[in-house]
């Protein structure tokens, strides 16, 4: 029988550390079979509640080496006792298992460091179940920030609203939000960003508070490398995007003057990140076992050389005698000087090719082997990686044995203003890369070689890229046909339903039966949202519907405090410019959109004046004395009646 949704019962599991780490088959086995087992005889009775105190349908999340690695439901009673337990740990009686199925992957790796309760991972227990009162808390201290998810997301899991696998939501790859000025796309795109990487619905995320949950879920991310954020300009270019080449003067020992490096752009990087993480989730754990032991080796070494000062530093030699030391490093490269090289000094060896070959765990024959196993196309420094490969192999002992298997995630791109930018310019072989089915794990995966370094690159099918695009800036008919062939486009035009409970107040100063002068506040009865429409309305009819104005005019700080003032900033500073650009001054036009033609001269926020013979002494020739001029009328700003009169 299932759980009550209303007070689910969610427990604690933690497979010991010491256990595990000794025996990672038994470990590999347990999640392939998605098992959870615990021993009779744990105390404080964990052992007995394990096995008597759960329930089928019962919930927990379990913890493996200090890290919280998933959150599943229990599908079995605890009478099922495999066989590799019983040969890794003994005595058959004592070890016992339950069957689950994994409801929601971590979206992070972060050791959990807040308060203590029973059942926090933190706490020294196997098992511990969250009390009911403090169901709250679990979700504000496990569920949202680990998993992204929330008590309302379990019950939706059971009722069959989400999905029952880990596959993430259908979004597409390349996403553009696309509408007039102020329609809330740079707002929305931060919803879709955390939607996407936390494998939840939009409308999950929508229903959330936005500065105090959505955006901060946004910032964590950004933190963990999993969003990125730019703008395209003008002026923005592929070296800026993909890769490029830069003046760097060195001054130093090592070698002086101005010379020119290699780098790679934020796109390239980014797209670096969500590759490592997809190839990571592809790898057994015996793989990911010694990829881990080798950094923890190279770390090592590199430590060890960096500790010594640079006059007792040790030199290396590749098998031409080429001499060469370590003088420093980063989460990127290890960088090695060569002496006696007169043309490059310098040299920044990749740490993760560096890593491939030492995990690889075999006897490389020499260079050309190691550049084949690369699968290199020219040689690069594969004479250097081989000199240190033999060398990094002798620390694997004094490695840690403790690693963290990843899952794929997804990682998010965003580019605000994308129509703005040279598109052919910036993205060049990209534009087919991003496609899905060429994607880096797709049916059809491409590489392109790039043109600085010579490298091979393609794009994760795990990386989504999210643009938006003012229509007002430039149509979308006018947008580079290559881009719109590949972007999934989603409107967003003005909401004025949203202004419906936004109620304008006016304020004035008054005084009372004591001569005692106070504020008073009253509805000054502006509707905005039919305002808004009767605006657009026109806009649309005397333009186009892309030149609209967006509701988010009206929201964010105006909306906390809707006063005649602010809303008078508004049109002042905001409503009336866009309309100067839209119509070109033509201030007849801009008239109509404010139903300005049909108001008295006091509510007109753009004034007409026709006749001019005043102007000029005498009759003038040739001059057409009833051609209008228009002034902006300050003092309309402050005026109930002017706004009103937009929709009467």
């Amino acid at each position: 029988m299932s759980t009550s949704l209303l007070r689910p019962r969610i427990w604690k599991i933690s497979h010991g550390d010491a256990e595990f780490n000794s025996e990672p088959d038994l470990r590999q086995w347990l999640e392939e079979e998605h098992l959870v087992t615990m021993n009779r005889g744990t105390l404080k009775k964990q052992g007995e509640r394990f096995e008597n105190g759960m329930s089928v349908g019962d919930y927990f999340y379990l913890r493996e080496s200090g890290r919280i690695k998933l959150f599943g439901r229990i599908e079995s009673d605890a009478s099922y006792v495999p066989e590799q337990v019983n040969e890794c740990f003994g005595d058959v009686d004592d070890w016992i298992a339950r069957k689950y199925t994994v409801l929601f992957w971590p979206i992070s790796d972060r050791k959990y460091t807040g308060e203590l309760r029973k059942w926090t991972p933190n706490y020294n227990s196997t098992l511990g179940e969250v009390p009911e009162d403090e169901l709250g808390l679990f979700e504000e201290w496990i569920l949202r920030p680990f998993f992204g998810k929330t008590l309302a997301d379990i019950q939706n899991w059971e009722s069959g609203s989400i999905r029952r696998e880990t596959a993430i939501m259908d979004y597409a790859l390349n996403t553009i939000l696309y509408g007039p000025p102020g329609t809330g796309k740079t707002y929305n795109v931060v919803n879709y960003a955390v939607a996407i990487a936390d494998r939840r619905s939009l409308e999950d995320v929508q229903a959330e508070d936005y500065i105090n949950v959505v955006l901060k879920r946004y910032d964590e991310l950004k933190k963990q490398g999993r969003i990125a954020f730019t703008t395209f300009h003008q002026s923005y270019g592929y070296e800026d995007f993909i890769e490029g080449i830069r003046p760097i003067l060195k001054n130093g020992a090592n070698g002086d003057g101005l010379i020119y490096e290699h780098h790679h752009g934020e796109f390239r990087d980014f797209c670096e990140k969500a590759r490592r993480n997809l190839e990571s989730s592809k790898k057994t754990r015996a793989e990911q076992s010694r990829e881990d032991a080798a950094i923890h080796a190279i770390d090592s070494l590199v430590e060890k050389e960096l500790e010594t000062k640079e006059s007792g530093r040790r030199l290396f030699k590749t098998i031409n005698g080429t001499e060469f030391l370590i003088v420093g490093a980063d989460k990127e490269h290890v960088n090695i000087f060569i002496p006696k090289n007169l043309k490059w000094k310098d040299v920044d060896l990749s740490r993760e090719e560096l890593s491939k070959i030492v995990a690889a765990d075999r006897d490389f024959s020499g260079p050309k082997e190691v550049r084949d196993y690369l699968k290199q196309s020219i040689r690069a420094h594969d004479s250097y990686l081989f000199a240190l490969n033999k060398e990094v192999r002798s620390h694997l002992s004094q490695s840690s044995n403790h690693f963290t298997k990843e899952d794929e995630l997804p990682f998010v791109f965003i580019i605000d203003e994308i129509n703005r930018g040279n598109i052919s310019k910036i993205f060049g072989e990209l534009i087919t890369l991003i496609e899905p089915n060429k994607r880096l794990g797709a049916d059809e995966e491409t590489k392109a070689i790039l043109p600085y370094s010579g490298e091979e690159f393609g794009v994760p099918k795990n990386v989504y890229i999210l643009g938006t695009m003012n229509t007002a800036d430039r149509s979308i008919a006018l947008l580079d046909t290559a881009l719109r062939r590949r972007f999934d486009f989603i409107e967003m035009m003005p909401r004025p339903d949203l202004l419906t409970d936004i109620h304008v107040v006016k304020e004035e100063m008054a005084q009372d039966d004591y001569g005692v002068r106070h504020l008073v506040r009253h509805d000054a009865e502006i509707k905005l949202a039919i305002m808004l429409q009767k605006m657009n309305d026109r806009i649309e009819f005397l333009l186009d519907r892309e030149h609209t104005i967006g509701h988010a005019y009206f929201m964010g700080d105006f909306q906390k405090n809707p006063t005649l003032d602010g809303l008078a900033d508004i049109f002042r500073n905001k409503i009336v410019p866009l309309l100067q650009e839209y119509f070109f001054d033509d201030y007849s036009k801009i008239r109509l959109v404010l139903g300005d033609n049909a108001k008295p001269w006091d509510d007109q926020f753009v004034q007409e004046e026709t006749n001019h013979a005043s102007l000029f002494a005498g009759t003038p020739i040739d001059i057409d004395l009833d051609k209008p001029t228009y002034r902006i009328n300050p003092g309309a700003f402050d005026r109930v009646e002017a706004y009103t009169g937009i929709y009467a």
